[in-house]
């Protein structure tokens, strides 16, 4: 079973449950996962800064931190700074809705053993999660 559940600590951000539940199926499907479990935090940039240089030592602000719950069980807590996303989706001409579809599926995919620690890595993951956000939000991305 997948599931997906959304928790708004960002006032005014709406992402429907239902939307997140078709990324979340999708990119299971697709890698093959038939039981998962992720939370997806939709915070701001205040919170995604404390939790990077808390658990990384990097005071600065990000876009996605993924953190896995049970190793091996695909279930984790994914934290999406919707302030950052906004100003990317800004950046490479795509709505703010598109954008937090890549957050997610990067999430997911860092969830499911995805890595992008290395130039070769971050190549082969872009790849896939830019080919599933295609047939997610088929918006280009600029840039």
């Amino acid at each position: 079973m997948i599931t997906a559940a959304v928790i708004r600590e960002r006032p005014g951000m709406r992402m429907p449950e239902r939307e997140v539940r078709r990324i979340a199926a999708l990119v299971c499907r697709r890698e093959r996962v038939r039981t998962a479990s992720f939370s997806i935090v939709l915070t701001g940039d205040r919170t995604i800064a404390r939790l990077h240089r808390k658990h990384f030592g990097d005071p600065t602000v990000t876009d996605v931190i993924t953190f896995p719950l049970d190793a091996g069980r695909n279930e984790a807590e994914i934290y999406i700074d919707v302030d950052q996303a906004r100003r990317q989706a800004a950046r490479y001409g795509v709505t703010l809705r598109g954008e937090l579809t890549r957050l997610i599926v990067h999430g997911m995919l860092h969830t499911l053993g995805y890595d992008d620690r290395t130039p070769a890595k971050r190549t082969a993951m872009f790849a896939v999660q830019e080919r599933y956000v295609r047939d997610l939000a088929p918006a280009p991305r600029k840039g």
